[in-house]
């Protein structure tokens, strides 16, 4: 059970009086220390061990008083859990951080490699183009057949037995 104080804002003036006056005691019982005396103890710890309806405003605050303590340590478990799972997300993010920053480490000279290399190759075509101009050589200019290709073969001449294009496949 936690601190009465703590019951404060959710108690009435009604429950605060009798949390005063009754509290350390009803706690005793509650929690097994104490052993009940008087006959209206007696219904206090039978009727919370098997569950039986409280009876009379006394027992009813008490009710209320062990389900608010109740409400209270599972708040403060999610609270442990929210914390617990900040503290992972933490862990998971910093470890991305680290895989994101190795692999900047292993591609960034990679990067750099491949850009030397493409301005290797521009420098070689570059020499390339250079000494072509300085050799006279030209480069060939695609030949284009101005002939149609054959609509009977398709082109291939029929082994030359194409009656159109005379097995050539142009015509």
């Amino acid at each position: 059970m936690r601190d009465f104080s703590e019951f404060g804002e959710y108690l009435s003036e009604e429950g605060h009086q009798f949390l005063s006056k009754w509290g350390i005691k009803l706690l005793g019982l509650y929690e097994g220390r104490m052993e009940p005396s008087r006959p209206n103890e007696r219904q206090f710890v039978d009727a919370y061990k098997s569950g039986k309806r409280p009876e009379g405003t006394s027992e009813v605050i008490w009710f209320n008083i062990i389900a608010i303590n109740q409400l209270i340590e599972k708040c403060a478990s999610l609270e442990s859990h929210l914390e617990n799972e900040k503290l992972r997300i933490k862990g998971l993010v910093a470890r991305i951080n680290n895989q994101e920053s190795e692999i900047e480490k292993r591609v960034g000279p990679l990067n750099v490699e491949v850009d030397k290399l493409k301005d290797n190759l521009k420098t070689c075509w570059a020499k390339i183009d250079r000494y072509e101009k300085e050799l006279n050589i030209t480069k060939p200019q695609p030949v284009l057949d101005s002939r149609k290709i054959c609509p009977i073969c398709q082109g291939t001449g029929a082994m030359g037995n194409c009656s159109r294009c005379d097995g050539n496949g142009y015509i």
